[in-house]
């Protein structure tokens, strides 16, 4: 096992000063096989994602009422090389995940919390090159560094060293053989020459993606759906031992989970918060603008930042926001998730069309919830998790989601109106191939079903 015994010194060399990597200007011929590397990857991930009658035989290991999560054995893939697959579905759409997934950043601070949020929670993270950037492609080389579980914060040893990962991303669509649509986000690891090991100068060990990613599929059975597969072919590097190789994999195994949460977090960034001074004063309400309970000892006041209205905490959550978070009521919160997906199966476009309204506007939210509202429940709950309201909270916020709908339609047409006129998967390139005469040589086991 990698043990290290040092002071944890390197965390101070983290963030990666500025031009930490050398990035010397790539030939026509190495950018154009890195371009057709990108693209092998990108369909080898569209077949790896066939759990059933595709290319590798895959056998469900663990299955729960959201998530089912897949295992087997690659022959073809380099050795030490562990193959593991999620499926899941969330309700959004092919254009507002693709919109969400978008690596194409430039500001260098931006893509380091870009990487905290989709790169399993990296310290760091650099775009070394930019090869490709279309409306509907992407393709770029990336270095990124991750905390492996393990390591002893409140002390001055390591017991895990930290993996880092050089690797060609791709982000592109795909027409499925069925006629759904797909947006694909494919990784495979490379060696090169302008990102060397860094394991002497800060004891990171090099990790390789084989072939990882996201791939994304219209929905036939859930309209308004989006099935996800997400597929890691990955090599730890080093002599890891399988309880550390466990709880790395249980790290992602909810980091899939939390797709969801990171799609409503992505929405919050979408619309515009009031600020504190613009909030209804907690003094100016005696009961909750939801629930219509009295306020109280037991019942605290706490303000939607999107509608301003005082609430009490059942009927409200903070959600995680950048560095801070945000309280919304679960009027506003359920009116954001459906509007938005409303918005975006309605674009034709390939970037996502956001909602620059306030919640209170989403008319078409209010329409689909109340359809299902049953009257004969008297009862309000909420879960902690989730926005989504059981069957137990449909009466109780029959009456007020009725205003909301009215008071909606009306900011909505006035809204509209204003508008209206306003060898293995690692690719070697040495550094001759950045010169004159690159040759850039690289295999990858393809397989066809």
């Amino acid at each position: 096992m990698d043990i290290m015994t040092k002071k944890l010194s390197y965390f101070a060399k983290l963030p990666l000063p500025p031009n930490f990597f050398p990035r010397p200007e790539l030939t026509e011929h190495a950018t154009q096989r890195l371009l057709d590397l990108a693209d092998i990857t990108a369909e080898d991930l569209v077949h790896y994602a066939r759990l059933t009658n595709g290319p590798l035989p895959w056998h469900l290991e663990v299955e729960t009422n959201d998530l089912q999560m897949y295992k087997v054995d690659d022959p073809d893939a380099p050795p030490s090389t562990r193959s593991v697959a999620w499926k899941s579905i969330v309700a959004s759409t092919l254009d507002e995940i693709a919109t969400m997934f978008n690596t194409d950043i430039d500001d260098p601070v931006a893509y380091r919390e870009y990487c905290r949020e989709f790169h399993n929670n990296a310290l760091d993270g650099v775009r070394l090159y930019c090869l490709e950037r279309s409306v509907d492609r992407y393709v770029g080389v990336h270095w990124t560094v991750n905390e492996l579980p393990g390591l002893l914060k409140n002390k001055d040893v390591c017991l895990v060293k930290n993996r880092d990962w050089c690797f060609l991303e791709t982000q592109t669509w795909f027409d499925m053989d069925d006629g759904r649509r797909a947006w694909v986000r494919a990784l495979t690891s490379l060696e090169f020459a302008s990102c060397p090991s860094l394991k002497a100068s800060l004891g990171f060990v090099r990790g390789n993606y084989h072939c990882a990613g996201h791939v994304f599929v219209e929905s036939h059975s859930n309209p308004g759906h989006v099935d996800v597969t997400e597929i890691l072919q990955f090599d730890y590097g080093g002599d890891l031992t399988e309880v550390f190789q466990a709880l790395e994999l249980k790290k992602r195994t909810k980091a899939h989970r939390n797709l969801e949460k990171k799609l409503q977090t992505f929405r919050l960034r979408q619309i515009p918060l009031l600020p504190e001074c613009a909030l209804v004063p907690r003094r100016a309400r005696t009961h909750c603008n939801v629930c219509s309970h009295k306020f109280g000892l037991l019942l605290k006041r706490t303000r939607c930042r999107s509608c301003g209205e005082v609430v009490c905490g059942n009927c409200s959550k903070s959600w995680p926001l950048s560095n801070t978070s945000v309280r919304l009521c679960v009027l506003c919160s359920a009116g954001l998730n459906e509007s938005l997906a409303i918005e975006g199966s309605n674009s034709s476009e390939s970037e996502y069309s956001m909602v620059s309204t306030t919640s209170r506007q989403f008319t078409h939210g209010w329409s689909s919830r109340l359809e299902s509202f049953d009257l004969g429940i008297q009862r309000k709950t909420f879960s902690d998790e989730s926005f989504y309201y059981d069957d137990l909270a449909r009466a109780s916020l029959y009456s007020i989601a009725s205003s909301c709908m009215a008071t909606s339609q009306c900011e909505a047409a006035s809204t509209a109106s204003t508008e209206d006129t306003d060898t293995s998967s690692v690719v070697s390139l040495q550094q001759q191939d950045l010169e004159s005469n690159p040759t850039l040589s690289y295999s990858r086991m393809r397989r066809r079903s």
